[in-house]
């Protein structure tokens, strides 16, 4: 390993050779910092061309807004009462007034899965097991005829009914296994739970009283699929009455309005595949009644489509076993009636959304909110909206001349005069020019009346590149000079909002035109100049050990020197003294 020689500043010399090597370095180093200013100024105007690029892009997206009337003007629209319809125009409406009625909202088509698909409750299992009330059971305390019976989560079905005929409640219970539901039987009229009960047994044991009966028994089977368990790995943890397979493969299939579904039955649950429907493209939503014991498909959208569900051939028997495979009951469209169209006669609409292509009335879009009535839809201009556009348009503007303002002052005198990135560059110049003369000029092709944006309250503010803008003569000149108005806007040929996304388009060009390339350009250059201070720094640091070598070698021969003198002297004083 190599080790730098060691600089000792004159010792031998006297002289602060470091401070010398540092001040011949420093003069050596001017041409680096001419290089390094020539990159951070590059830098700086590539930045800028960058700014100026995306700033021309938002004035363009904002032109863009008015240059055709498709664009400019806007539309709104409104219900004479908001409970029935929520209304929107697009810009394709036509102003008038429209009445409505609607005559029924639609319904969704419903296939429901064959009731009590589960098996029976078992009555030896503990009370939250999924073979008994399941894992939502909440131990405590239940109350009949004033009476408090507590369970717990490891009792059983039995338990209960024991605990209930031993509490003094007055009442006999009993669970019959074949029609898998609960019984209580009084020779009084019994009633049903406190604002106490800490215990949602009653709820689960589908049992509901009103104090006028001496006999209540469960609305609905106890028992029920096991959702969030394995369906069947050789347990049938779904609890099914018929066990899920999947063919016996792991590759069970079925299909839900023709689109494929497909499970394991050794690994998934039923909610898994639940959710794997509902994401489909089967456009169905897959739930599971838990009082009923079934499993229901509805359609998301309205109207009369139906439902299909077939399990796929030898790929297991998910539908048969659900009892998927009967018929859907069909929901309805959507009706109403608009004075004047369809001769009067009901128009039809799936999804309760009713565009211009089921009612003909142009550009109008009425969505229903209630199932019945009538209202009053008015289409109007909405002259707020097309005021907001061109308050959008002349932020975009000014941002835009305030910008080259920035960049292309000087700041300073004299030597300390500071220039901008974009000071001198005359596409910059030359887009700005061309600008104001687009947004101050006349628009050819008016007869008569105002031909600028000055004349409809958008003007420049003296001798500023900024624009003013007042919105109430804007609002004015688009009521009382609609035609003036919409020339000078988006005339096809003459508009200055159709000049102006001309133009800037031929500027940008999404990326590829002069201002979005300059950017691009000038990547040669700076590669140059870096290529040009690496090559610097490389000489720099050859010169300064050059440098340093120098000068030690110049303290070591002073030191020789030194050395040779003092014993040439130490001789000449022997010789004296013998």
């Amino acid at each position: 390993m190599s080790i730098a020689p060691i600089n000792i500043s004159g010792i031998n010399s006297g002289l602060d050779t470091n401070s010398i090597i540092s001040q011949l370095m420093a003069i050596e180093r001017q041409g680096l910092n001419r290089l390094n200013t020539q990159k951070a100024t590059l830098l700086s105007r590539q930045d800028a061309y960058r700014s100026f690029d995306s700033k021309l892009s938002s004035l363009r997206t904002a032109a863009k807004k008015l240059n055709t009337l498709g664009s400019l003007i806007s539309y709104k629209g409104e219900a004479s009462d908001k409970t029935k319809f929520d209304v929107a125009a697009s810009t394709s409406a036509v102003e008038g007034n429209y009445h409505v009625t609607i005559l029924n909202r639609s319904t969704k088509s419903v296939l429901n899965g064959t009731s009590d698909v589960g098996l029976s409750v078992d009555a030896t299992k503990a009370l939250n097991d999924g073979a008994s009330l399941g894992p939502t059971f909440a131990a405590g305390a239940f109350t009949i005829n004033s009476t408090q019976i507590t369970v717990a989560a490891t009792d059983t079905l039995d338990d209960v009914v024991n605990k209930i005929n031993t509490s003094g409640a007055g009442v006999t219970a009993s669970y019959d296994s074949m029609t898998d539901k609960f019984t209580l039987s009084s020779g009084a009229n019994i009633s049903l739970g406190s604002g106490a009960d800490t215990s949602n047994t009653l709820s689960l044991l589908h049992l509901q009283a009103d104090g006028t009966s001496n006999s209540i028994t469960s609305s609905s089977a106890l028992g029920g699929l096991n959702v969030s368990a394995t369906m069947n790995d050789g347990s049938n943890g779904l609890r099914a009455r018929t066990a899920v397979t999947d063919g016996g493969s792991g590759a069970g299939q079925f299909f839900v309005n023709g689109v494929a579904i497909d499970y394991n039955a050794s690994t998934d649950s039923l909610s898994a595949v639940l959710t794997r429907i509902n994401n489909s493209a089967a456009g169905v939503t897959a739930t599971y009644d838990k009082s009923l014991d079934r499993v229901v498909l509805t359609n998301k959208s309205g109207g009369t489509s139906g439902i299909s569900a077939t399990d796929a051939g030898g790929s297991g028997n998910f539908v048969a076993a659900l009892g998927l495979g009967g018929s859907a009951t069909l929901g309805s469209n959507a009706r109403i009636t608009v004075d004047g169209f369809n001769n009067n006669q009901p128009i039809t609409s799936a999804d309760d959304v009713f565009t211009e292509a089921e009612t003909g009335v142009p550009g109008l879009t009425l969505t229903l909110k209630s199932d019945s009535g009538s209202a009053d839809v008015s289409v109007t201009t909405d002259n707020q909206a097309v005021v907001d556009k061109m308050q959008s348009f002349v932020n975009a503007y000014n941002d835009l001349m305030k910008f080259i303002t920035d960049k292309t002052k000087v700041t300073g005198t004299g030597k300390d005069a500071v220039q901008g990135p974009l000071y001198g560059q005359q596409d910059v110049r030359s887009i700005r020019q061309t600008l104001r003369e687009v947004v101050g000029g006349s628009v050819a092709g008016i007869a008569s009346g105002v031909t600028t944006l000055a004349g409809i309250g958008v003007g420049t503010t003296g001798s500023e590149a900024t624009l003013s803008f007042d919105s109430a003569k804007f609002s004015e000149a688009l009521e009382n000079a609609p035609g003036n108005f919409k020339s000078i806007l988006a005339d096809a040929a003459n508009g200055v909002m159709t000049r102006v996304v001309g133009f800037v388009d031929a500027q940008t060009n999404f990326g590829s035109g002069p201002i979005a390339e300059k950017p691009n350009n000038m990547e040669p250059s700076l590669k140059r100049i870096n290529a040009s201070i690496t090559r610097f720094n490389r000489n720099l640091d050859l010169k300064e050990q050059h440098l340093k070598n120098q000068f030690n070698a110049m303290e070591r021969a002073l030191s020789n020197l030194n050395t040779a003198g003092v014993s040439a002297a130490l001789s000449a004083l022997n010789s004296t003294l013998l």
